[in-house]
This record gives C-alpha cells, sequence and structure tokens, in this order.
C-alpha cells in the first residue's frame, strides 16, 4: 500500500513525496521490463532492500525531493525509516503487517540519492531510462566478520532502452534491453552483488497492446563473510553463488489486472545448503492487480 502527500513546485520542476513510501519503485525501479518473480529470492536479492529501503508490502515512512534539470535529467534524494534489519520476511509478518508502522525495534533512518535520465518514446524519440544512486543506512546489522553489528549501504546502476519499434503509431511498442549491477558489503549482508542482464517485448502483438514478454538472467555472488560465519557454525558450506534464468509473460486481463505465467531456473538456489542440492525448476503463475 501507499499513504502519501505528493506536490510539485516551480512549474513541476521540484516534486515532493511525505507519508508511507514504497522506496523500491520510487527509486530503484527493477520493474521496468522486469518480474517480481525473477530469481529464487525475490526482494532479498534486491540489494537496496536487503539494506533496509523500503519494498511493498513492506512500506514505510520517508520523505523524497526530485529536482528535474530539463524534461529528461533528474535528481532525487530520500530519507526514510529502514525495514527490520532482520529481514523482509519478519517485516511483513512481524513488525508491519498493516503497512503503516511508523518505528520499529532497533532500527534508525537511511538516506538514499539517484541521479538518471529517463525519455519516454514518442514518434521522435526512443525509449531510455537509466539511473544510479546508492543508499546508507544507520541501523545496526549483525557483523559476520566480527560478530559484532555495522551500518550497512548499497549501490547501483539500471539502465533500460528501446531497441525496435513496431508500430510508429503506439512508439512504446518494440523490444527493450536492459541490465542491472548492485554491490553491498560483505561484512553485513548474505548478498554481495546482483547481476542482472533481460530483455523484454512490450505490446508483443497488436492486438494486446498492454501485455509483456519477458527473459531475464540473473547472478548473485554471496557474502564470504556470511559464508565464514556459517561454517564456523557447523553447516554444510553454503554455495558461494546464485544464478537463474526466468521467461514469463504478463497478459493484462482488465484495468490494472495482470495474469502471469512462467518458469524459473535456477543454479544453486539456497545460500543454506545440503549435499546433492544443486539446481530447480520452478513454475508460477501470479495474479496482480493495482489500485
Amino acid at each position: 500500500m501507499q499513504l502519501s502527500f505528493y506536490d510539485s513546485f516551480f512549474r513541476g520542476r521540484v516534486e515532493l513525496s511525505a507519508g508511507i513510501l514504497p522506496n523500491d519503485v520510487e527509486f530503484v525501479n527493477t520493474y521496468v521490463g522486469g518480474n517480481p518473480n525473477t530469481g529464487a529470492f525475490g526482494p532479498a536479492a534486491i540489494l537496496p532492500v536487503q539494506s533496509g529501503l523500503s519494498q511493498q508490502p513492506g512500506v514505510a515512512p520517508g520523505l523524497n525531493l526530485t529536482y528535474h534539470f530539463d524534461a529528461n535529467w533528474y535528481e532525487k534524494i530520500g530519507v526514510q525509516r529502514s525495514l527490520s534489519p532482520q529481514g523482509v520476511v519478519q517485516e511483513y509478518s512481524d513488525f508491519n503487517r498493516h503497512g503503516l508502522t511508523f518505528s520499529e525495534p532497533d532500527v534508525k533512518a537511511l538516506v538514499i540519492d539517484e541521479a538518471g535520465f529517463r525519455q519516454t518514446a514518442s514518434v521522435d524519440t526512443w525509449s531510455t531510462y537509466i539511473r544510479v544512486g546508492g543508499l546508507y543506512n544507520w541501523t545496526q546489522y549483525t557483523d559476520f566478520s566480527t560478530g559484532g553489528t555495522a551500518t550497512n549501504w548499497s549501490a547501483y546502476l539500471l539502465a533500460d532502452q528501446q531497441l525496435t519499434r513496431s508500430e510508429p503509431a503506439r512508439a512504446y511498442r518494440g523490444w527493450y534491453g536492459g541490465f542491472t549491477v548492485m554491490e553491498s558489503p560483505s561484512n553485513v549482508n548474505v548478498f554481495r552483488s546482483y547481476y542482472e542482464a533481460r530483455i523484454y517485448d512490450i505490446s508483443p502483438f497488436a492486438s494486446r497492446p498492454f501485455d509483456q514478454f519477458n527473459i531475464v538472467a540473473t547472478q548473485s555472488s554471496f557474502s564470504g563473510d556470511a559464508r565464514q560465519f556459517y561454517i564456523e557454525q557447523g553447516v554444510y558450506p553454503p554455495q558461494k553463488d546464485t544464478t537463474s534464468v526466468t521467461m514469463s509473460y504478463a497478459c493484462k486481463l482488465t484495468h490494472s489486472t495482470y495474469l502471469t505465467p512462467g518458469f524459473t531456473f535456477t543454479n544453486h538456489p539456497s545460500f543454506i545448503t545440503e549435499p546433492g542440492q544443486g539446481h530447480d525448476l520452478s513454475f508460477f503463475l501470479s495474479f496482480n492487480t493495482y489500485l
């Protein structure tokens, strides 16, 4: 959910949002051409979320300020209450079940900054969306290397570019390509790095103008500090990385309602593993309604 105040100033050059915000969409926006089902680990593998950034349904109170240099270039900064350092599952199920919790145990603020270029498809231009940013979180996370606690951070770069145009009258139709690079510190996170390559077709059929076909490949490196920590606890040596490929088709049923079938193949689908575990093939069918 989202419950916020929004206004713009100076003829739209400055935008302000304050309230209960899903900042994974406000900033990183991993869903452009992607799929929330991508990869074996869901939002936990989105490193800014791992470092505390609010992610639906785990929204958090915050304030965002955007400055537009022109029609395409922008700079955005935000301050929000961090998600729980215990992880997104505990955030959703224990601390913030209704999405309106203002404060949580052992949670502090984080600041995030993003610079970007966004150009929509038109008769004269093709779609381009590039964003680079980072966050710093003052919340104390378990430090795998020392046994104490430490603050957290994350940095990211995402880019999406329209490659073809199927129909001049509907300039957005066509194939797109994109990539993601994310990094986070090894001492306080299980996921240290994340890489993604994606190709997708928006409106593959003229009779289905709002459908989308996606192919997304991801590779995540697990933290060496976290791996050593669990080995010292006596568990079977965790994996060093994980790789997955997802193919899906988002079919628009009605206004703001999508049905998405697909499948994901994952090599090393679990960090904590047992002998004989190697890969996984998962089929999914999701139903999403946006209010």
